[in-house]
């Protein structure tokens, strides 16, 4: 089964003081390039969502706006899964450095065992939404929960009847770690 990768960069940075995550740089690379590097060896089509297409002029990955403004990551969601050519989506942030290839593998394999609606990896109790997997049937679901005034993701995957968590071990941990403050680059 075919699957596109969709990277998230549409946030506002303003725990970075505005500095727009995907371009910082971790070991001599531009975070958005490693991601579009590797999730292009994973995944036959890849989209970028963001309302700032001007600054992501990378090859061969299609822009997406929002189609709902001004709602965070579900909206994000919501406009990556509107756009994408497969029945389902890893989904995952621009501000995510340590993806790797071998723990998406492991959960693309659980998916095509399980086919849930949606795949979220979780770390004990911590859910990571946006390391996790969605099927463009859940629309309808996201578009109900953005109506009813809801932004959060975690109301969205709770509406979610057909749901399963990719459960990672200390090893993968990393995968997940975004950075959100200058402090959290420093650390790099």
């Amino acid at each position: 089964m075919k699957l596109t990768g969709i990277i998230l960069a549409g946030g506002r940075n303003s725990r970075m003081g505005g500095v727009d995550k995907a371009f910082l740089v971790v070991d001599d690379k531009r975070i958005i390039e490693r991601t579009v590097k590797l999730l292009s060896g994973i995944f036959d089509e890849l989209l970028i969502v963001t309302n700032a297409p001007e600054r992501y002029s990378i090859s061969d990955v299609k822009l997406v706006p929002d189609l709902i403004a001004g709602v965070g990551p579900l909206g994000g969601i919501h406009a990556g899964l509107s756009a994408c050519g497969n029945e389902a989506a890893f989904v995952c942030a621009c501000d995510m450095p340590f993806l790797s290839a071998e723990t998406i593998s492991a959960q693309l394999a659980q998916y095509e065992r399980e086919k849930p609606d949606c795949l979220i990896a979780r770390f004990g109790k911590w859910l990571e939404p946006l390391h996790s997997i969605y099927r463009r049937e859940l629309i309808p679901i996201v578009e109900q929960t953005l109506r009813g005034g809801q932004r959060s993701i975690r109301d969205f995957i709770e509406r979610c009847s057909n749901k399963s968590y990719f459960e990672l071990t200390a090893d993968r941990q990393k995968s997940l770690r975004n950075l959100n403050t200058p402090d959290d680059l420093k650390n790099e």
